[in-house]
């Protein structure tokens, strides 16, 4: 059974919670958020469509919209963003991070994280200020391809979100002051794609991969660089599970078993490494990306590199 991507939820519904929470304690308009469930909650709800939301902070209101719920592939998602200077003072904008424009608009997925996407039509520079009540535009469209290394994928179906934001320097305050939006829409009719989970334990399985494993431990640990995930793999009992960067990094310092997961046209690309064990120390296995079918398995040989003849 393949195993659901399941933390995007948690990451769209911790976005929206901390913005609903930091526009209460501003005292700002809820716009069409979504209420809160009364009683205890026993589990994190899944995010409700949100299409269009307002949010306001300090006399700036951002607003946020998509045209509708739910897309097929090859769909373009077209997000607009419109920040209202409110004040009676002008503000600049500024994220304060190198080539990090200060208004600007990120897709949040659950297979490549948060992905910052490409600005069209005559978008606002990545710097500057806005006038007392004036406006400022901002539009980008997702093809609904996800970045990942090494080659982009289309996005499964789920929930997906898009998120705002404007980072302001208000005039006598030192720090950034931010405000952010959030909608969430859903991708329909696209094939899935399996989880790193999923897929390292059908790696675990791969008589190739046990037999290049031999000698050298019983754990692997594989790196998931689109969401800054690490998991760890056991040999002898199959099991796989999401672990920390310190257990990757310990797993190095030793020269043991690691991998790093990315994709190879339509597979899922698992390199491996260990300076632990006979040569050959590389291991690369391609799993079919939607379901973990096997590809192809390679051992490969680092090429011996050659002193250069003397100089007669």
């Amino acid at each position: 059974m393949r195993r659901q991507w399941v933390s995007l939820m948690l990451v769209v519904a911790a976005v929206v919670a901390t913005i609903i929470v930091a526009s209460q304690v501003c005292g700002d308009d809820q716009g069409s958020s979504p209420a809160p469930a009364s009683g205890t909650a026993t589990a994190t709800p899944e995010p409700e469509i949100i299409t269009e939301v307002t949010r306001e902070r300090e006399g700036m209101e951002l607003s946020l919209s998509v045209e509708k719920g739910a897309y097929q592939p090859g769909e373009q998602i077209v997000a607009k963003a419109v920040l209202k200077n409110g004040r009676n003072d002008q503000i600049a904008y500024d994220s304060g991070v190198p080539n990090l424009p200060g208004f600007r608009l990120d897709v949040i997925s659950d297979v490549g994280g948060e992905q910052p996407l490409q600005q069209s039509g005559d978008d606002p520079p990545p710097q500057g200020s806005i006038e007392a009540g004036a406006d400022l535009d901002l539009e980008a469209a997702w093809d609904q391809q996800l970045d990942i290394v090494q080659d982009p994928i289309q996005a499964p179906p789920g929930k997906y979100a898009i998120r705002a934001t404007f980072s302001a320097r208000l005039p006598g305050r030192a720090e950034i002051v931010e405000v952010q939006a959030v909608v969430v829409f859903e991708l329909e009719g696209a094939e899935p794609v399996l989880d790193p989970i999923a897929l390292l334990t059908i790696a675990l399985n791969q008589d190739e991969f046990k037999s290049w494993m031999q000698g050298r431990a019983d754990i692997v640990v594989c790196a998931y660089p689109p969401r800054g995930f690490f998991y760890q793999g056991v040999i002898s009992n199959g099991q796989v599970a999401e672990t920390l960067d310190s257990v990757y990094s310990a797993q190095v310092s030793q020269g043991l078993p690691i991998c790093g997961i990315g994709t190879d046209g339509d597979a899922w690309r698992l390199n491996f490494f260990s300076a632990v064990g006979a040569s050959p120390n590389r291991f690369n296995l391609l799993l079919d990306l939607n379901d973990g079918a096997f590809i192809a398995a390679e051992e490969v040989t680092p090429i011996p590199i050659q002193a250069p003849a003397p100089t007669p």
